[in-house]
């Protein structure tokens, strides 16, 4: 039985508050070099999605684009000093 690899992303506030969360546990590579490089641009992708859905209308959130909503979240990161979390599960560097 092989061991379960997963990548989990959360989007933490400077105040500690946790905004949106995404996960990755599919196997597929998608033309990445390795599997813990595919899951983590997933789980990050799935983080901002979640974030845009959250906190923005849903006219907005609909038609904003993958790259706009990345591209939102990234200066809100800068500028406010937000993070994004990155835990690995069951990879031989993971957190846990």
């Amino acid at each position: 039985m092989s061991e379960i690899k997963g990548i989990v992303v959360v989007l933490v506030a400077n105040d500690g508050r946790v905004w949106a969360e995404g996960t990755d546990f599919d196997s597929a590579r998608s033309g990445y070099a390795n599997l813990e490089s595919a899951q983590t641009a997933r789980a990050r992708k799935v983080c901002i999605r979640d974030f845009i859905k959250s906190t923005c209308s849903p006219i907005i959130a609909e038609h904003l684009s993958s790259y706009d909503a990345e591209q939102l979240v990234y200066d809100i990161m800068n500028t406010a000093k937000w993070r994004m979390h990155i835990t690995k599960i069951g990879y031989e560097n993971a957190e846990l």
